[in-house]
């Protein structure tokens, strides 16, 4: 019995500390997509590259809701009509969202790295081919 309860009272700390270092990240955060252009699978056209160069300019707003429900909204966007919604979940200093729709997981889960400061968090996508760094959004209040 004693051993249970120091192993709970040892569980219940490291809950109670890796939250303390995660930080709270509910709220709005807002984010930003810069692309790497040579690591592209394909040279980018003078079309693709206005495309990019638009995307770049965008804001995504991103709400982390305390329930662990998210919404999502592009540049453009009217509020509260988010582009995409579903759930999110945090692990230490990841972040996972996972998109939903009619109820159903759409693709995989994203999962972001927190910053050692806790003022931003980041995803970053690699070319399948080359593993190099193809493009990255980076979320920061």
């Amino acid at each position: 019995m004693k051993n249970s309860i120091k192993v709970g009272v040892v569980f219940l700390s490291l809950v109670i500390l890796s939250s303390a270092f995660a930080g709270p990240v509910t709220g709005v955060w807002h984010g930003h997509i810069k692309f790497v252009m040579q690591n592209l699978p394909t040279p980018p056209t003078a079309q693709t590259k206005a495309g990019i160069a638009k995307t770049e300019q965008m804001v995504v707003d991103l709400t982390l809701k305390a329930d662990h429900k998210f919404s999502l909204a592009m540049g453009g966007a009217k509020p509260g009509q988010p582009g995409q919604t579903g759930t999110w979940t945090q692990n230490g200093n990841t972040i996972s969202i996972q998109a939903v729709s009619n109820g159903k997981n759409m693709g995989a889960a994203q999962t972001f790295t927190l910053s050692k400061d806790q003022k931003s968090f980041a995803l970053s996508q690699k070319n399948p081919q080359t593993k190099k760094e193809m493009a990255v959004i980076t979320f920061s209040r």
